[in-house]
């Protein structure tokens, strides 16, 4: 079964925040990242908690498209763990 969730966050906000996590994450250097990894957790993953949770052995797959076929999912971290 598709499920499909509709987050609330303007497309700017979306491209804007993926640009940051692409441009911090090439610096490899630091954990600057770790802010837009959480907020794109907070946005992408977190919404579909309750089906994850209803459903555990479920996969999650994600389509990227537009700017999110920029950075890779594995990079969205919850604050304690990467995806």
């Amino acid at each position: 079964t598709l499920e499909q969730i509709v987050v609330d966050v303007p497309r700017e906000a979306l491209e804007a925040e993926v640009a940051r996590l692409r441009a911090l994450l090439e610096k490899r250097t630091t954990q600057q990242y770790l802010r837009s990894a959480r907020t794109l957790h907070r946005w992408l993953v977190e919404p579909l908690a309750g089906i994850l949770a209803a459903r555990p052995a479920a996969p999650l797959v994600f389509v990227p498209d537009g700017v999110l076929r920029t950075i890779p999912m594995a990079a969205l971290h919850d604050g304690e763990r990467f995806l």
